[in-house]
């Protein structure tokens, strides 16, 4: 009953998180390649991934794009820009399939900081995160071959697709040749080569837009199977 709840002095608030905050803001739905957040662009909201993945690419004066970050589902987007200090950088942010984000806006998201501060250490851990995956994206382009980066690419992805799946995913990833040189930083033509010799070491099998992990652990070595 409700008056047992109030006099249950051991009883302690649940925890605000951004989590229950978005699942009561407006949702949104993205086409594949829709954008959300365009270069030079300050978002005057907080994004929330809750369901799909989004990508975010670095974009050059030419307008040629890289993606250099993925973000899937449960993951916050432009917390950044929510800094008036912090310059805007030249990032675009696009659904990657279709996917669904809700948000809320830049002035609320700083007033629930302000009133809950395990949201604003929420928000900085998030942020932590993202700068440990562009610290990690760096030391593959500088210190590893093709080979090696296309490996840790896809066990990368193969790991965040298990965790979401709760363990129960087929370790088929619906991915392309083009899209993973993107992100590796490798011509096309070498991540194929890559690819073949991945696959001739039995850690994957490949197909039209897909490739499957046999060998989640042969692909953490860098494509060593049994190493």
């Amino acid at each position: 009953m409700l008056e047992v709840d109030l006099l249950d002095t051991t009883a302690r608030p649940r925890r605000l998180t951004w989590d229950s905050i978005f699942h009561q803001a407006g949702a949104r739905t993205l086409e594949d390649g829709e954008v959300l957040i365009s270069p030079a662009e300050r978002p005057t909201r907080l994004f929330y991934v809750e369901s799909g993945r989004l990508r975010c690419s670095v974009v050059s004066e030419n307008g040629g794009a890289k993606a250099v970050l993925y973000y899937w589902p449960g993951d916050l987007c432009g917390e950044t820009l929510l800094f008036e200090r912090v310059p805007v950088l030249p990032v675009t942010v696009t659904s990657y399939g279709r996917s669904v984000v809700r948000s809320i806006g830049r002035v609320e998201a700083r007033r629930l900081m302000a009133m809950n501060p395990l949201l604003a250490e929420d928000l900085l851990a998030s942020m932590a995160a993202k700068t440990v995956q562009m610290v990690d994206h760096v030391r593959q382009l500088r210190f590893m071959t093709v080979e090696e980066r296309v490996a840790e690419f896809l066990y990368g992805l193969y790991m965040r697709m298990a965790r979401h799946a709760g363990g129960d995913g087929d370790g088929e990833l619906k991915i392309t040749h083009d899209e993973i040189a993107e992100y590796v930083g490798a011509h096309r033509v070498s991540v194929t080569e890559a690819l073949k010799r991945l696959e001739s070491s039995g850690v994957v099998q490949t197909g039209r837009g897909r490739i499957l992990v046999k060998d989640p652990l042969g692909l953490k070595r860098g494509g060593r199977r049994g190493a």
